[in-house]
């Protein structure tokens, strides 16, 4: 059985609530606007929404994250 942490990696979601703590709005805000949109990390994540997705694990095994950017 595949676990969340398996798939997902919430490490940019912890950042934004890290900068929310400190009451940094400058860095949150500008974290939270590049979360947006999704962003190729590198062949096998794609960032959106503060979550890093593990496509080959989200998707199927062999996909990378170009084919999700088309």
């Amino acid at each position: 059985m595949c676990k969340l942490e398996d798939v997902v990696d919430d490490t940019p979601l912890k950042e934004i609530m890290q900068y929310i703590e400190r009451g940094d709005k400058a860095e949150y805000d500008k974290l939270l606007e590049k979360s947006l949109s999704p962003e190729i990390v590198n062949s096998k994540l794609v960032c959106f929404t503060a979550w890093n997705f593990n496509v080959e694990r989200t998707i199927y095994s062999r996909a990378n994250s170009h084919e999700v950017d088309q």
